[in-house]
Order: structure tokens, then sequence, then C-alpha cells
């Protein structure tokens, strides 16, 4: 795939501008799909060939919206402080906000709201996925939506920063907050070093030039919190990657040689690590949440915590059960996850690893350190 027009592509549907896409291959197209950046060939070229990927996006995210604002409609009426994350609140910033594609729609609710919210949203026809320490998974009419009463996980070293959320807001509608700029200048760079870790694609970084482009932001205090939480090195990676894209040179950086090889990362990764087959998933995982280590990574898999244990049989709640659901997880392994298996025990560490770390991106959390 040619990278560098890629780039321009991106470029051009941020910034107003048209080229020449006529000439590319099922393989740009395809990064362009993982991306969630289909809408850009469109937008970038304005070649009728690719409008129906913008007509697509455009469907997909008037349908977000609906739910986004019955959300809003439900906990505004019942009186519940919300907060739009990512996506849903970024959007705005957009020269077109169906360029900016969304998997979900995040929203954050106080703790001890947290209850009462789901209640009200399961009793308006949202349908339960999955329940995580920091969310609760929903979906309604195919939107998936995420609901939140914390930011972040209790092992991310970022957790105590972000544990008071609604006291960094700055303006609100009824009882739809909005993060201080700063506050959520930092969390947008701290949600997207957490994913990177796993894979994730460029749509982050377009999110942060926006930022940065359009918010009047205090940068010394933003260094100074991400420095605080060994982040800086990775900012400046994204700062190197804002020139080679946007060519965005309003802060200072220190030059990185291996900028390239991080774009390449993020375009072979796809928006969430799983683009083309789980090799690259699998690779990251090894890499960056076991420290390039494939008997932990392995081990993990399957030592799973009791909670987990848990719900996934939910007859080995009993004590004595313990021990033949493990037994019973590790044929499930061996039989359905064989492929999986098989490439981490071929894993070796690789040049990502190596980049990853080099940004002490296998430092972000309490249980990497």
């Amino acid at each position: 795939m040619n990278q560098q027009l890629f780039l321009e592509m991106i470029d051009a549907a941020i910034n107003g501008k048209t080229i020449d896409l006529s000439e590319v291959n099922e393989e740009f197209i395809r990064v362009a799909k993982e991306q969630t950046f289909l809408p850009f060939l469109y937008v970038a070229s304005k070649d009728k060939k690719y409008k129906k990927y913008y007509i697509q996006s455009v469907l997909i995210h008037e349908r977000i919206n609906e739910v986004g604002k019955l959300i809003d409609n439900i906990l505004n009426e019942a009186k519940i402080p919300h907060i739009f994350l990512k996506g849903y609140e970024l959007q705005n910033l957009y020269p077109d906000p169906n360029l900016r594609m969304m998997g979900d729609i995040d929203i954050l609710v106080k703790p001890e709201d947290y209850d009462k919210a789901l209640k009200l949203l399961l009793n308006n026809n949202f349908k339960t996925i999955l329940e995580s320490d920091k969310d609760y998974e929903l979906s309604y009419n195919n939107i998936n939506v995420e609901l939140h009463h914390k930011l972040f996980e209790d092992f991310r070293i970022l957790k105590d920063f972000f544990n008071k959320p609604f006291e960094n807001t700055i303006s609100n509608e009824l009882y739809n907050y909005k993060f201080d700029d700063n506050y959520n200048f930092i969390y947008i760079v701290g949600h997207y070093a957490k994913h990177i870790n796993m894979g994730a694609g460029l749509r982050e970084i377009i999110d942060i030039y926006l930022l940065l482009k359009n918010k009047n932001l205090n940068i010394e205090y933003i260094t100074t919190i991400l420095k605080e939480f060994n982040l800086n090195k990775f900012f400046n990676m994204i700062l190197n990657e804002l020139s080679t894209i946007f060519n965005y040179n309003n802060i200072k950086y220190i030059e990185n040689k291996d900028t390239n090889k991080m774009i390449s990362y993020c375009l072979k990764c796809g928006i969430h690590g799983f683009a083309n087959d789980n090799n690259t998933h699998i690779a990251n995982e090894i890499n960056n949440l076991n420290n390039g280590n494939k008997i932990k990574f392995v081990f993990k898999k399957l030592f799973i915590p009791i909670k987990q244990l848990f719900s996934l049989y939910p007859w080995s709640k009993l004590i004595i059960t313990i021990p033949f659901a493990y037994i019973y997880r590790l044929f499930y392994l061996l039989v359905n996850k064989n492929k999986e298996l098989k490439k981490a025990i071929k894993y070796k560490k690789d040049e990502n690893y190596y980049l990853l770390k080099s940004l002490n991106l296998n430092t972000i959390d309490n249980n990497n350190k």
C-alpha cells in the first residue's frame, strides 16, 4: 500500500484539500476500512465511485446520533449528570462529523448514579451485552453503548488523576456535562496510550490534531501531567506523527527516527488491533501486556480471574468445582484456540516490541511495573 498517499488522503479530508485517488488498489481501501476512514476517500477526492462509502457513513452516523440523543433525554429527564466521551463528543471538531466514525457511544455517570442509569436504560429497551470492572456494555437497535462509572481500571496508573472527572467539567446543558479542555486532552492521550499497546489506528491522532488546532490548551500544564505519568515520550511521538501527516509544528518536539515505523504499526494494526487476522493482536498482547513473555501470556489465558471464571462457567461458583473449571478451560483452549496458541508459542520479540518499549508504553499500567 502507498502509505504516503494514505497520509495525504487524511490531511486532504481533514483540511479541505482535494487529491487524486483514482488509482488506489484494494489493499488501500481495505486499510481505509480497518481505520474507519472509508468516508475519507470521497471527501478527499470528490470521486463519485467512493460516494457510496460516504453515504454509508452518513446513515450509520445518523443511527448513532439518534441513540445518543435518546440516552441524553433519558438521563436528563432523570436528572442524572452525564458526560459523552471520545468520538460522540469529538465529532463536532471535524470539518464533517461523518468523518469521525464511532464503534459505539461511551458515556460516563457518577458511581452513585450508575445502577440507576443502568436500570433506566434497560427499562428503555437497551439490551445487556457484557459487564466489566469499569463499564456496562449495552446495545440499542444494533448500536453499542458503554455506560461507564469510571474512566480507567484500577490497575491503570492514570486512574487516580481521573478519579473525580465531574470536578473537571466547564459547562453543561441540563445534565449533560463536558470536560475541561485540558482534562479532556489528557484523557484522550491517556486512553490512546492504553489501547495502542494492543494495537490502535490513526483515528486518535486526528482527534488530538483537531483538539490542538481548535482548543486553547495549556500545553505546559498538559506536558507536565503527561510526564508525571511517563507518557512524555509517547506524546513526543504523537507530535512527530502530526508533523508528518499534517505538517503541524506548533509545539516543539524532539525528532524521532521511528515515526514512520509507528505510523506503519498503527496502519497494520487497524483501529482495535484486529486488522487482517489475529496475528498482530496476539503479538501485541504478548509484547506489551506481558512484557514479551509468551509463557506469561498463555498462563494468563488459562488462569483467568475468579470473577471472570464464574461469569464464563456459572457452575464453577462452588469452591470444589473451581479446579475442574480450570481443567475445562485448558481443554477449551486446546480445542478452540489451537491456532492462537500455536502463534503464541512461535512468537519472538519483534521491532514493534522494541518500538513501544522505547516510548515507555510497557510501563503505563501498575501490573507491568
